[in-house]
């Protein structure tokens, strides 16, 4: 029964473990995905080669990152075309889309700074109140579901490792 269960429990934490200093819910396609980034959402950080302590959360987010370092994209699409840009704060559906080399830029909004591409120190708000709220209300449960995932990883290696120690302990006291 135990193998049963370290089997199952080893296949759930498969997509976890790969990771290296990443903490990835997807996979990148990178064969070296860079170091001590937060990659969350399908495509986030695909191609990150290079790249470090960036954090991307949503579809598509930093989907074309090779180099870019210590970038925060947050919504689906923001930052997708970034390259290697540096220090960038995206946050909304498809905010900085088009920046492939831009620096030191914060867009705030859907849609906020799509055109920029090579720009850098620059800030573009939400055009209205209610979407900068929608953008906070976004980014608060992003954070709050990225808490829960990195929680459930904690749980799923403690268990992994209580198993793996119950495992041996059996196998011990059977010789």
């Amino acid at each position: 029964m135990n193998r049963l269960l370290l089997t199952i429990t080893a296949s759930l934490v498969g997509s976890y473990v790969a990771a290296q200093t990443n903490y990835v819910s997807t996979a990148p396609a990178a064969s070296s995905p860079g170091s001590d980034n937060t990659l969350v959402g399908v495509g986030a950080g695909n191609l990150n080669m290079s790249g470090a302590s960036n954090l991307f959360i949503g579809r598509g987010t930093g989907i074309q990152n090779m180099a870019g370092t210590q970038n925060s994209f947050l919504g689906a699409l923001a930052g997708n075309q970034n390259t290697s840009g540096q220090n960038n704060v995206f946050l909304g559906y498809r905010s900085g889309f088009n920046n492939t080399t831009g620096n030191n830029n914060l867009f705030l909004g859907t849609g906020s700074g799509l055109n920029n591409q090579v720009g850098y120190n620059n800030t573009f708000g939400a055009t209205t109140p209610a979407t900068l709220i929608l953008v906070v209300i976004t980014m608060h449960f992003s954070v709050a579901v990225l808490v829960t995932l990195i929680l459930k990883e904690v749980i799923i290696r403690s268990w992994v490792r209580m198993l793996a120690v119950q495992t041996r302990a059996e196998s011990t006291t059977r010789i």
